[in-house]
């Protein structure tokens, strides 16, 4: 909890040096000429629980696009039309909009062994300890007390991060970098103890260790790869070089 008072307090004296008072973030000094962001926090249309239910939609199984050309892979770009059919019976204000996403299970499926940790500790919460004596689980190779608490704590703060997000009025890729990496985290240990449990039962470790070598490399390769997804001239203006290079490639 320190280090979250601590941060608290810096934010709240930044916020305080900058607008006068702790609780103003500068949201609504947004320049959005197309928005009045100011009225639409007084109507409580930044953030709100209607948001919820669509925007969990998109960033949990919002699907990748192919390309015939590098880097192959595109995110979702202005909505998808079966959710913008389901937003209709919701009354979602106008004002929200989707610029471009692909769904974390979709990108990241590694992070499923983040809700495989979860699920297994509450079940044996609900049937035995789980505490055990770090000697022993270091010499069985599997998680200690420890690292337990440390994957809880990063699947915590994701979770808390990404509430934020979820609650937002606009959808973007770029909002699941806050709680990505703490999900990922998270998920280690939770392939770590779901493998050491795997021990001693030989087809089921060997399904379990192709589950995760899977995930790992198709987690690494659509992310690279979608971090190149952009529109061609912004990458023009980083290295036209390589872009060109890299556009030359093509899988049919």
């Amino acid at each position: 909890m320190i280090p979250i008072a601590i941060t608290t307090a810096l934010l709240g004296t930044y916020n305080y040096l900058r607008f006068g008072s702790v609780a103003e973030t500068g949201l609504r000094f947004q320049l959005q000429p197309q928005l009045d962001y100011i009225r639409l926090i007084d109507a409580g249309e930044i953030f709100s629980p209607k948001y919820l239910a669509p925007n969990l939609l998109y960033y949990s199984i919002a699907p990748v696009g192919l390309s015939a050309e590098f880097p192959f892979l595109k995110p979702v770009r202005g909505g998808l039309p079966p959710v913008t059919m389901f937003l209709r019976y919701l009354e979602i204000p106008d004002v929200y909009s989707v610029e471009d996403v692909t769904g974390i299970l979709v990108a990241v499926p590694f992070v499923v062994f983040s809700g495989v940790f979860v699920a297994t500790l509450a079940y044996r919460a609900l049937g035995e300890s789980m505490v055990r004596e770090p000697a022993l689980a270091a010499f069985r190779g599997e998680p200690t007390t420890g690292a337990i608490r440390v994957g809880l704590a990063t699947i915590a703060a994701a979770a808390t991060t990404a509430f934020t997000t979820l609650v937002y009025r606009h959808v973007a890729n770029r909002f699941e970098l806050d709680y990505i990496p703490l999900l990922v985290v998270g998920s280690i240990v939770g392939a770590w103890s779901l493998h050491s449990q795997s021990r001693g039962r030989p087809i089921f470790a060997r399904a379990v260790t192709t589950v995760i070598l899977a995930s790992a490399v198709v987690t690494i390769v659509f992310s690279v790869l979608l971090a190149f997804s952009g529109p061609a001239s912004q990458f023009d203006d980083i290295n036209p070089t390589l872009w060109r290079t890299l556009s030359r490639f093509r899988l049919w």
